[in-house]
């Protein structure tokens, strides 16, 4: 057991470095062939974020097995906004799980002021920055210019993690996003990452790792705007803990 945590945190600095020294060049290339090709110059930051996650959990299979279920869901059904529930820092690396990789995450201010170079990096990729004032006063124009240009838009409702493994209640800000312009929910559900490694510990406990990405759940037409962003938020709800609850059994 020592020796499979040992091995984890070995992966996970090696990677990290490795992607630190190659970061600027690869964003740049990346940046590059978009502009070549008449694309989106944020996809190539966003697509060097994906590659980073997908190279880690190839190096981290012998300690954190994951089994992905619909794995295209959200690249099918592009531009969507993905909900996931949050466990656990590991979270944001298995995105690289499913097929999509030009996502726009929601994050929170922190990174931005304390992660200096992958901030750098944040900005190109445009991720949309919540915890200020302002922030929160940008939200919504910045998910519907995001939306608007093709990106998937990647929230947690619960906004933090949480630290019992059960869904926290929802924040409303992206469910109101979601129908004000008739955008596509996929929730995207994670068993057992809580438990490899619980939040606010560095101690990793290694299992298999389940994640699935569920149907998409659209705003009901004719609703006025506040009766319809409390219904999406109750039907992912009720997505979300119906296949918790078929994990737990």
């Amino acid at each position: 057991m020592l020796l499979k945590r040992c091995y984890f945190w070995f992966a996970l600095v090696s990677v990290t470095i490795v992607c630190l020294l190659a970061a600027l060049p690869s964003v740049l290339l990346a940046w590059a062939v978009c502009r070549v090709r008449g694309m989106d110059p944020a996809r190539g930051a966003r697509f060097v974020f994906w590659w980073y996650g997908k190279l880690f959990r190839f190096l981290a299979r012998p300690v954190m097995p994951v089994r992905v279920v619909n794995p295209d869901m959200a690249a099918r059904n592009q531009p969507c906004i993905i909900v996931p529930n949050h466990q656990s820092f590991m979270d944001l690396y298995l995105f690289s799980a499913q097929h999509c990789s030009n996502l726009c995450f929601v994050v929170t201010s922190w990174p931005f002021s304390k992660l200096f170079f992958f901030a750098l990096m944040m900005r190109q990729a445009r991720y949309i920055r919540v915890g200020s004032d302002e922030d929160i006063l940008n939200f919504a124009q910045r998910c519907r210019e995001e939306i608007a240009a093709g990106s998937t838009i990647v929230c947690f409702p619960e906004g933090t993690r949480s630290r019992s493994g059960r869904l926290l209640p929802f924040k409303s800000g992206i469910f109101r996003v979601a129908a004000e312009t008739g955008t596509r929910l996929v929730p995207m559900v994670y068993y057992n990452t809580g438990k490899f490694c619980p939040p606010g510990s560095f101690k990793v406990n290694p299992q298999r790792i389940f994640v699935k990405l569920l149907e998409p759940v659209a705003p009901l037409p004719g609703l006025e705007h506040k009766q319809a962003y409390k219904d999406l938020a109750q039907r992912v709800r009720e997505a979300m803990l119906a296949e918790l609850d078929s994990f737990s059994l």
